[in-house]
């Protein structure tokens, strides 16, 4: 009896240890795969879970391939893009791709939604400061900064919706990052959605978006970086199908007399824009995704006026004193602490 109970035992250790074996390979096969390239000036990072490794590395090359198209149609730093011939032939009329005009025109749409907080003709100012193609920063003079906010004004962007073209006042340049980063992350999901990828996560510097789960029954930790301490998250969120954007004077800017000045510029001033320290918005409508630069514009008070008046939209604001200020649904969104 003694030895049928020890041949029993060995018999269960044996069929634990295939299970155990076959759960290896399986978690091996189905395991995240990730990609990182450097793109549009950030660093973009494709993570996807729960697919087949082969299919899941052959789906991040697709996506990535998308966001290169999207570059080299509205980078400015790039010569050859749509963005530059039209920059370089300011004045006149250019014909451009249905997809550019669309994307302009969107712009225009959240300029007018945002009083102006938000303009793609801040290009001068951009180029002035050193934040351009250039690289030279530096504090101009009030002078310089004047000179250059006449040229700084989305109402003076014409789109022909049926010649398809468009024409920007001489001397105006069309500075694209606030928007494009956006639209190459929602471009790349719907490749990924395309080719039968439910659950991933694309982050372009910031700009995320976030597809079904990590694992089963688990949603994505996005943390929200601390605006002066690198390495401290200051609020951690628990989502699922849903972009998270954010903007903030901490990673692209330089400190001049114990000032920091930043890259994201009030176009009405001319200058860093000084009522944030960071802003994020969580939002299922890809639509509203590029708020977040118009609403640190803003400030708290306008910016959490606005999003409360966008359906599906929540934001999460640090005000320059380091203060934060939640729209009234973001709260959903923040992971429970045990």
């Amino acid at each position: 009896m003694r030895k049928m109970r020890n041949q029993n035992r060995r018999n269960w250790v044996i069929a634990l240890s295939v299970i155990f074996a076959l759960l290896n390979i399986s978690c091996d096969k189905y395991r995240k795969t990730e990609e990182t390239r450097f793109i549009m000036g950030t660093i973009v990072d494709i993570k996807i879970y729960r697919a087949e490794k082969e299919k899941a590395r052959a789906v991040i090359k697709k996506a990535f391939d998308e966001i290169e198209r999207i570059d080299k149609l509205f980078s400015h730093y790039k010569e050859d893009s749509i963005i530059a011939k039209i920059n370089n032939n300011s004045g006149r009329w250019i014909e451009v791709p249905g997809e550019v005009l669309n994307l302009v025109d969107r712009a225009v749409k959240f300029s007018d939604l945002t009083g102006g907080a938000f303009d793609i003709t801040i290009g001068p100012v951009v180029n002035l400061w050193g934040f351009g193609p250039s690289r030279n920063r530096r504090v101009p003079s009030r002078a310089e900064i004047s000179d250059k906010l006449s040229l700084v004004n989305y109402k003076n962007i014409e789109i022909d919706k049926e010649k398809n073209r468009i024409k920007i006042k001489k001397g105006m340049r069309l500075d694209m990052g606030g928007i494009a980063k956006g639209y190459a992350v929602d471009c790349a999901v719907k490749i990924l959605r395309e080719n039968g990828i439910n659950n991933a996560l694309v982050n372009a510097g910031g700009d995320i978006f976030v597809m079904g789960e990590k694992k089963k029954e688990e949603f994505f930790n996005i943390g929200i970086q601390h605006p002066r301490k690198e390495k401290e998250i200051i609020q951690s969120l628990k989502v699922s199908d849903v972009s998270v954007i954010t903007s903030g004077d901490y990673e692209n800017y330089f400190i001049e007399d114990g000032k920091r000045y930043h890259h994201i510029f009030n176009p009405k001033t001319g200058y860093p824009s000084n009522l944030c320290q960071s802003v994020t918005i969580i939002t299922r409508s890809h639509a509203v995704d590029i708020l977040s630069t118009g609403i640190f514009v803003l400030g708290p008070e306008k910016g959490i006026e606005l999003v409360e008046s966008i359906p599906g939209a929540e934001c999460f604001i640090i005000d320059e004193s380091g203060k934060i200020i939640k729209s009234k649904g973001f709260d959903k969104y923040i992971a429970k602490t045990n």
